[in-house]
């Protein structure tokens, strides 16, 4: 197993750092809306901010790290004839 860098011990805090941000931020977004209304929108954009930096990072950390960003968490979950028609399906439009 290689060492890491400090560059990428860095760049991983702070692609966590904005994830926790967004959550958090989302949350108070959702408390405002209800208990001050005028000041809802704020932490949507602090949220939509570190989303921006937390897509931009993680975007070079795959491309480092050569890992293609597959969703399909849910999907493998389903049985092989489902599977194979939405492969199907996305194969031939």
């Amino acid at each position: 197993m290689e060492k890491k860098s400090i560059f990428s011990t860095i760049e991983e805090n702070v692609i966590s750092v904005g994830i926790v941000i967004m959550f958090i931020m989302e949350t108070i977004n959702v408390i405002f809306k209800f208990a001050l209304p005028d000041f809802a929108g704020v932490p949507a954009e602090i949220a939509i901010f570190a989303y921006i930096w937390v897509c931009f990072l993680c975007m070079g950390f795959c491309t480092k790290k050569s890992a293609n960003i597959i969703v399909d968490a849910l999907t493998m979950h389903y049985p092989n004839k489902l599977k194979k028609l939405f492969k199907w399906i996305s194969i031939y439009p």
